[in-house]
């Protein structure tokens, strides 16, 4: 109860008022969207918010206009694995210049998680009162930033409420994670969003590569706890000031890939991967390294730099019943990136059959165009029922 009002208050609580918390964007405006309850809720309320905040058509029928529509897409929430309509949705809504940050997760472990670990949306991992990364934070090639997310000893304070009484009683209150860590850091994009209007999704990236927006934690450079490192706000209020007195970025070569996840479900042998340059300049692969031998790469059509389209192929023979990862260590001039490989074998003797994940049924009323009923339903052996 309450999580959404808790992060509302770390991006923009009211300052200097004498009482309780400052926003980190005290003057920012917050567009609240309810689609997660205490008992959880679904990847499609989240989306449809999503396209609602970004003025994109959605069910609800409201398309915000450009001056209503959001800046920047607070997600302090994980769950579900890669969907390619998803990775789309993200990149329609970087097109419009609005930033997406989300958690990186709260299971202490490297898996990729969803959404932040989407192309064109900032993963956020937390660390503790001495900045060390926090013992609940997610981590891995994913994490683009930390942020402070609090532990069992020394939480994040924010806004909130009691509802152990009646009537609900307004308070202030201590919770710990990555969703308190990742407003800290939408908090701070919003600040140079104010002063410097244009920054865009491509930007951000650029700018904690060089460490502008960020105090450097642990290994020298981009780590798999803290990304760049921690969030620093005076940092990026500077850069902002100085490219709204005229300053430029300059984009330097950048690795992308088509996907961050290769997933190959219970019955594909061989999947594409294109690696590009999101920059300028020049970008080298210097290496494809797979994370084990079931897993191998070959060129498809690639330029003299490596740059272009690869197939990936996993050998079945060596896997073991269940669902099997490994990954694909990219290195170029610019950074190392990891492809996540994930392979479902299927017990001997059993037909290989297609599972497309999960699928979200809508009941409309024909006169109206309204969703009267929502569900949501998995594949058990390829088939939906």
């Amino acid at each position: 109860s309450f999580h959404g009002t808790h992060v509302a208050g770390t991006v923009a609580a009211a300052s200097n008022n004498g009482q309780g918390v400052a926003g980190v964007a005290w003057n920012a405006q917050i567009m609240p969207l309810r689609v997660l309850g205490p008992g959880g809720g679904t990847s499609y309320d989240v989306l449809q918010a999503v396209r609602y905040a970004a003025g994109l058509e959605n069910d609800s029928g409201i398309v915000l206009g450009p001056s209503q529509r959001a800046d920047i897409i607070n997600l302090s929430l994980a769950g579900g694995g890669f969907n390619a309509f998803e990775q789309q949705l993200y990149n329609d809504v970087a097109n419009r210049d609005i930033i997406v940050v989300a958690a990186a997760g709260n299971d202490n472990e490297s898996a990729f998680a969803y959404p932040a670990s989407y192309e064109n949306v900032i993963s956020v991992s937390a660390v503790n009162q001495f900045g060390d990364r926090a013992n609940y934070s997610n981590f891995g090639s994913a994490i683009d930033v930390a942020a402070p997310g609090g532990d069992g000893s020394a939480a994040i304070l924010s806004t909130g409420a009691d509802d152990s009484v009646s009537p609900t009683r307004e308070a202030y209150t201590l919770l710990a994670g990555t969703s308190m860590a990742t407003p800290h850091v939408s908090g701070t994009l919003a600040l140079m969003k104010s002063i410097y209007p244009a920054l865009a999704i491509g930007d951000v990236e650029e700018l904690l590569s060089r460490g502008l927006l960020t105090t450097d934690l642990g290994a020298s450079g981009r780590d798999n706890f803290y990304g760049w490192g921690l969030i620093d706000a005076q940092k990026a209020v500077l850069v902002a000031e100085d490219l709204a007195a005229g300053g430029e970025i300059v984009l330097e070569p950048s690795v992308c890939t088509s996907t961050s996840e290769l997933n190959f479900g219970n019955f594909a042998d061989a999947l594409p991967l294109s690696v590009t340059n999101c920059g300028s300049g020049t970008l080298t692969v210097q290496n494809i390294i797979p994370g084990d031998a079931w897993v191998s790469i070959a060129p498809n059509a690639v330029d003299s730099n490596g740059v272009g389209r690869y197939t990936v192929q996993v050998d079945r023979s060596q896997l073991p019943v269940g669902r099997n990862f490994s990954s694909l260590d990219i290195r170029t001039n610019d950074r190392n990136i990891t492809v996540q490989v994930v392979v479902e074998q299927p017990q001997p003797g059993t037909l290989a059959t297609g599972d497309a994940g999960v699928h979200y049924i809508l009941l409309l009323d024909a006169a109206t165009g309204a969703v009267v009923q929502e569900d949501e339903v998995s594949a058990v052996d390829g088939v939906y029922n």
